[in-house]
């Protein structure tokens, strides 16, 4: 049995919230980990914001490279604390 696995359904508060962390982030240059759901399982990656392409798609900055991230996908945005 196939079991498919669908991202949480986040309220437009959460989301505002989630577009304005990522948005500080890159505003601030300051790094980030962010949950999102990569279509099989809920993932986590830590970088820093380096663009938000037409308010679709996230692009963190990594340490070795970079990730495009589909804004939908993401379901928790959080500031690393050093």
């Amino acid at each position: 049995m196939n079991t498919v696995h669908t991202a949480e359904k986040l309220t437009d508060e959460q989301q505002r919230e989630i577009f304005g962390r990522l948005r500080a982030s890159r505003s601030n240059t300051l790094e980030v980990t962010v949950t999102f759901f990569d279509g099989r399982e809920y993932r986590q990656t830590t970088g820093i914001v380096a663009d938000m392409v037409d308010q679709r798609y996230v692009k963190l900055e990594l340490e070795r490279g970079w990730m495009l991230i589909n804004f939908a996908d993401v379901t928790g945005v959080e500031f690393v604390v050093v």
